[in-house]
């Protein structure tokens, strides 16, 4: 029996920054609105647009989802995590791998990573992922700067 997916999702995180009362809703439909039509991340929308600082958001979502918080600018990316991951893809989700065993990817998600993404990262590598928050601009600009 295959294990669930977690769902670290960008509306289940959506839903706790109202619920903490750190973002009103009606910004929130208003950028999930411009997301949709851009093709861009909530995490970054927030970040970029003031909502929340980087820290804010990447404490926030570490404690949503239960998991570790671990930036790349603390810990490199190691390059064999980087083998058979096509980098448009990374930028597109701003997803940084940073290490690799055996058929297990530690990435650095920015907030939230879609289900869509999330399947098609674990195809893309045939294997499963490990999960940690990095942070919107850390990721982004390594992204940027090792794939420009």
């Amino acid at each position: 029996m295959a294990k669930p997916r977690a769902n670290y999702s960008e509306s289940r995180l959506a839903r706790n920054l109202v619920e903490r009362g750190l973002v009103l809703g009606e910004s929130l439909e208003s950028l999930f609105q411009s997301c949709s039509e851009s093709g861009g991340l909530l995490a970054e929308a927030l970040v970029k647009g003031g909502f929340l600082s980087d820290w804010e958001l990447s404490q926030v979502a570490s404690e949503v989802f239960n998991l570790p918080f671990l930036p790349v600018d603390v810990h490199s990316p190691a390059d064999e995590a980087l083998v058979g991951v096509d980098p448009e893809f990374l930028k597109r989700w701003c997803l940084v791998p940073l290490t690799r065993n055996d058929d297990l990817l530690t990435v650095a998600i920015p907030g939230s990573i879609s289900p869509q993404a999330h399947d098609e990262l674990c195809a893309m590598v045939n294997g499963q992922l490990a999960i940690v928050i990095g942070t919107v601009l850390s990721n982004r600009l390594w992204l940027e700067t090792k794939f420009p």
